[in-house]
């Protein structure tokens, strides 16, 4: 027992130091070992997670590529410190790797690290894809009172009957409107014409002024086409509102066609449908009938049993 004591006690002191052993004229350094035989584990480094790493490096590229975007900010307004003229950093890598600035949004001043001001009778409406600010999109200016509200107002109109022109043509068709090299648009005449009459309460002047100021800021914005001058300039749809037509269009086409060529299947297995419905419902009430009165008999048996039998 006491010369256990003394071993562990003279490796205890000697743990962790180097031993001198010389061999063959060479001196080298060897580990102390335990007495017992076995080999302490002294140093022990725990690896990192490679799936830790592989989330990690995403995610530092994301939170720079946010933080760049919003010091870029709006074109004319900002620029980080790598990409300017100054910086060592050469010109393809500029353009090829860095963010791109942002267009300022109509009716608004915008200012450095993307800070927008909305003009009077206007809102600051968040992008739906910013998540709340975390992406760093352009903000939105929306009238909210005053006259930008009503030409906005008469812009969707005039959005919503292009569209419906649109989808009445082209589904009339069998080619696209786009793809119909006789068609160039639709007349900016009928175009008023349909829109002065779902605002009665304007007078044709007002209305005229409205009119202008709507079809400018509906093609400044991008969402229509004026090709044309004069009482012969024809009103477009962009191609990305016309794709969503394409594809309701062809639906349509898909369930009108496939109805008209299997009507009779389809009418054949609803008739079977209500029939098997129809006779479910009958046996559900025969078989409910048909417990009822099970019920009864077995109570009715019951008493008679119950009772006692005189003489």
């Amino acid at each position: 027992m006491t010369s256990n004591i003394c071993d562990n006690d003279s490796f205890a002191l000697t743990y962790g130091r180097a031993r001198l052993a010389s061999s063959g004229g060479q001196k080298r350094y060897t580990a102390p070992r335990d007495p017992s035989g076995e080999i302490p584990n002294v140093l022990h480094r725990p690896g990192l997670n490679p799936l830790l790493c592989l989330l990690l490096i995403p995610l530092i590229g994301v939170i720079w590529l946010r933080k760049e975007k919003i010091e870029v900010g709006f074109c004319g307004t900002g620029t980080p410190q790598w990409l300017r003229e100054e910086s060592t950093v050469s010109r393809w890598a500029r353009t090829a790797v860095g963010p791109r600035c942002a267009i300022c949004p109509q009716h608004a001043t915008c200012y450095p690290n993307m800070v927008v001001r909305c003009d009077d009778d206007f809102a600051l409406a968040s992008h739906p894809f910013s998540l709340g600010g975390l992406i760093p999109v352009t903000p939105l200016c929306e009238a909210v009172s005053g006259r930008p509200l009503q030409v906005r107002r008469v812009v969707q109109q005039t959005v919503e009957a292009l569209q419906d022109r649109s989808g009445q043509l082209e589904c009339r068709n069998i080619l696209p409107i786009r793809e119909d090299p006789s068609f160039v648009g639709f007349s900016e005449a009928e175009v008023k014409f349909e829109i002065a009459q779902q605002n009665p309460n304007l007078a044709e002047g007002d209305f005229d002024t409205l009119w202008n100021e709507a079809l400018w800021d509906a093609v400044a914005q991008g969402e229509i086409v004026r090709s044309g001058q004069g009482s012969s300039s024809t009103l477009t749809l962009l191609p990305t509102f016309t794709k969503y037509l394409h594809v309701a269009c062809a639906t349509r086409k898909l369930l009108y066609r496939s109805f008209t060529e299997y009507a009779g299947n389809i009418l054949a297995f609803m008739m079977c449908a209500c029939c098997y419905y129809h006779n479910h419902r009958l046996a559900s009430k025969v078989i409910n009938k048909l417990q009822k009165t099970d019920i009864a008999l077995r109570q009715l048996s019951q008493r008679l049993n119950s009772t006692p039998r005189t003489g």
